[in-house]
């Protein structure tokens, strides 16, 4: 049985698909949707040797279509309890999207899966750059 439904955490409302009522899942498959801002024709895409090319199609999109396919083929059938979660705040920040649906709704997974992109076509990449926060008081 799969289950979509909004969450409203009390800023936004943010869409979940599962195949479980449970925030507690063992698989969350995690993408955004979303695209660092260009100019308008950036935005047209197209095709070279059979690669596409256009804003977004090597940062997550890919990524996010195989999961939607690995989603509806696996969540229905699979023993997992999974979660796919789409968002569309990634590229300024991820607060308001992913980090409402784990702070502020409450999912949590044994193991989430997110393929973002960013390096060379057909390269996974084993790291990235973040940001990290520190609050220091010294006395």
């Amino acid at each position: 049985m799969l289950r979509s439904g909004s969450i409203n955490t009390g800023t936004r409302l943010l869409s979940v698909i599962a195949n479980i009522e449970a925030l507690d899942v063992d698989i969350i498959l995690s993408g955004h949707l979303d695209v660092v801002g260009a100019k308008k024709e950036l935005f047209t895409p197209r095709m070279v040797d059979d690669w596409l090319y256009g804003r977004g199609a090597m940062d997550m999109k890919s990524g996010c279509a195989a999961m939607i396919e690995a989603f509806k083929k696996v969540a229905g059938e699979s023993d997992q309890t999974m979660a796919l979660l789409l968002t569309t705040d990634e590229e300024i920040g991820g607060f308001s999207g992913t980090k409402e649906l784990l702070d502020t709704a409450g999912y949590r997974a044994k193991v989430a899966l997110v393929p973002d992109g960013g390096y060379k076509e057909n390269q996974i990449a084993l790291k990235e750059k973040g940001v990290i926060r520190i609050h220091l008081s010294l006395e």
